[in-house]
């Protein structure tokens, strides 16, 4: 089992009782997130120990983190930069099912709306517009909105889309799509593109359970100590020399 799909994994798998103390999510947002008992401070682990018991993990929140992990040159920390990947693909905030598990289990976020807030407070991420939001649509919900206003539904999804593009007006276009996703400024795409080792060491096979005592260590928090935040371009080479050392 990858740990990826570990932190993904149901309630009914984390025994460990919550000891932390998080402002509640608001009611608005809760639906997007599992229930409070969720987000236990521990995580159980499928490794047998020596002790032949299966080892125990804690949960180490983002402000925990910050006073280890490396900030980039723009101040942003690893969770913070994975968010950003996420936010690339037009399906935050509110994903369709809810915030995966390895938010809080791996990088200790428990409260996603806020830290994307703080990101577009920054400038790195803002809200798509309704024209840019028309990809992020269903093909029933284009022609929904096509058949609306009397216009042909016929074709690809990049056809309705020009269609409604060249027939309906951007302000009730604006007033017809309310739903809007996040997407990367300039600035964030830069941010995003010189850390890139963050989403591609959080999808990485091989990767290694951080404080393991089973052999050098390979993850995301591992490279973040070796990397240089202000010139980020060797990444791939850091990596690629970790990685040989784990067999």
């Amino acid at each position: 089992m990858g740990l990826l799909n570990l932190f993904t994994k149901t309630r009914d798998s984390i025994k460990q009782k919550k000891s932390y103390d998080d402002p509640p999510i608001l009611e608005s947002e809760a639906k997007y997130y599992q229930p409070d008992e969720y987000y236990t401070d521990t995580v159980t682990l499928p490794i047998l120990g020596s002790n032949g018991k299966y080892i125990t993990k804690k949960v180490v929140t983002f402000d925990e983190r910050k006073k280890t992990c490396k900030p980039s040159r723009n101040g942003l920390y690893v969770a913070e930069i994975l968010l950003l990947h996420y936010c690339s693909y037009g399906t935050y905030p509110h994903p369709k099912n809810g915030y995966p598990g390895f938010w809080w289990f791996e990088y200790g976020i428990r409260d996603i709306g806020s830290v994307l807030t703080s990101l577009e407070n920054r400038k790195f991420i803002r809200f798509a517009s309704a024209n840019e939001s028309l990809p992020n649509l269903t093909v029933p919900e284009l022609k929904e909105l096509l058949s609306e206003f009397d216009l042909s539904k016929s074709g690809k999804k990049s056809d309705l889309i020009k269609r409604i593009q060249d027939n309906i007006n951007t302000d009730t276009l604006e007033s017809k799509i309310s739903e809007r996703k996040y997407i990367l400024t300039a600035f964030g795409k830069q941010e995003l593109k010189e850390n890139e080792y963050v989403p591609y060491m959080h999808k990485h096979k091989k990767k290694t359970i951080e404080g393991s005592s089973l052999g050098p260590e390979f993850n995301v928090w591992a490279v973040n100590k070796k990397i240089n935040v202000n010139n980020t371009s060797n990444w791939r080479q850091i990596v690629d020399e970790m990685e040989e050392k784990i067999g």
